[in-house]
């Protein structure tokens, strides 16, 4: 928070385990929620050999959504508040669009991905078996079984929350 000039904000931070989500306002807490799942158990769960790639992404957006209806304070995020994306998925969002648009640069902080470059990384990833997604250049290969969780995560949220683009922290919520 302090080193964004966000003044309203939705911070999404999906770990292993957990998916977090905070709404602050000029710097206050507002309201946080922790969620039981994350990117590993996400992935863990809704992987089925019988099952395509791109149904599997859709079962997770489903079953993310359904989780989010049960956060009632969700209803009262002002509009104007803006998706900050903190932790390991979002900074390999971010380095893979880089890399797709030829970004000179290479800081993370503050990045911001639109909705057209999430929406370009995300069908690119969801339809790809493993072996072609760890040759993805800005992809952890460590990350490249649980991204495309992770995105369906995201995507459900920006869906579910009508936004659009994502600021990316450089800082995870262990470092501040």
């Amino acid at each position: 928070i302090n080193t964004m000039d966000i003044p309203k904000g939705i911070i999404l931070e999906i770990g292993g385990g957990s998916t977090k989500v905070v709404y602050y306002n000029r710097r206050n807490l507002l309201n946080c929620e922790i969620l039981p799942f994350g990117a590993i158990t996400l992935t863990e769960l809704f992987c089925n050999e019988n099952v395509k790639p791109e149904d599997q992404m859709a079962q997770i957006e489903e079953f993310f959504t359904e989780q989010l209806k049960n956060i009632e304070w969700l209803k009262d995020v002002d509009p104007e508040a803006q998706l900050i994306g903190v932790g390991g998925s979002f900074r390999n969002l971010c380095r893979m669009t880089k890399i797709m648009k030829k970004y000179p640069l290479k800081n993370i902080h503050n990045y911001v991905v639109n909705d057209a470059d999430f929406t370009h990384a995300y069908d690119i990833l969801k339809g790809l078996d493993l072996d072609k997604k760890k040759k993805i250049k800005g992809l952890s290969s460590g990350r490249a079984d649980i991204l495309p969780s992770a995105l369906a995560v995201i995507s459900a949220f920006k869906k579910y929350m009508n936004l659009s683009d994502i600021v990316v922290s450089g800082s995870g919520l262990r470092t501040g």
